[in-house]
């Protein structure tokens, strides 16, 4: 399975309930679960800040004792749990980083987004914050964890634009894609319509380009985004959501 670029094969190792001895994570025996998990060629290991002893467990079992470029590594961000302040959620970070002992994550998840946990990843700006991590290079791709409804879902899935342009460069209808998509995420994260309107006026009309309406959906910005958006469709919501 390709993904976002990754060569990753379909079976992951979930890291939430590792095997205890007298209620202390068994290290060893979690390096035995490792070792076979990478020797049947496997390398997608999913931990979590929330996930008491396993970020350090991970760091023993595998960080430690596999080269970085061998295996790819996860980790999430609860800032639900006990944040009161920015300074808190981001905290989070930081104490992975040290936990694992990884360097950097190949994900970083905003965890267990739905009902009134959402709000805490929007009041601390971290969508832009994760956004920076990721300029950095200490996370190569963004992402978050969901237990709700698929209805709750639609209402949340920021378009995960960088503003790379690529797109840009060939199509020819010369679409305002990377600003439409500001727009729109900032529709979704403030539900405020005038001032992602205005965005979408200067991020577009005011630059020379034309609106999501406009696309012909030919498909060749699909071709040359390296995030894999489905654009097309991506500026079929914008036209429906933003610009009528």
């Amino acid at each position: 399975m390709s993904y976002l670029g990754e060569d990753i094969r379909k079976l992951g190792f979930g890291l939430m309930r590792l095997p205890q001895t007298d209620g202390v994570i068994d290290i060893e025996q979690t390096k035995e679960m490792v070792d076979l998990f990478m020797d049947a060629g496997f390398t997608y290991f999913d931990t979590a800040w929330a996930y008491a002893g396993s970020e350090d467990a991970i760091r023993q079992a595998l960080v430690e004792r596999y080269p970085r470029e061998s295996y790819q590594l996860a980790t999430k961000n609860a800032a639900w749990i006990n944040c009161k302040t920015k300074e808190e959620a981001y905290a989070q970070f930081d104490v992975s980083l040290k936990q694992t002992g990884a360097g950097y994550f190949d994900f970083y998840l905003l965890h267990n987004l739905g009902e009134a946990r959402t709000e805490y990843f929007d009041k601390f700006d971290m969508w832009n914050w994760v956004a920076e991590k990721k300029v950095a290079g200490l996370i190569k791709h963004v992402g978050f964890s969901f237990h709700s409804t698929p209805e709750e879902l639609n209402k949340i899935s920021l378009i995960p634009c960088t503003s790379c342009n690529y797109c840009a460069k060939v199509c020819p209808m010369q679409i305002g894609i990377s600003g439409s998509f500001t727009a729109m995420n900032s529709l979704t994260l403030y539900s405020d319509k005038d001032m992602a309107l205005h965005q979408e006026n200067w991020l577009v009309g005011r630059h020379g380009l034309k609106r999501a309406n406009e696309c012909v959906k030919c498909g060749k910005c699909e071709e040359a985004c390296p995030q894999h958006i489905q654009i097309r469709a991506e500026l079929e919501h914008v036209s429906e959501e933003l610009l009528k």
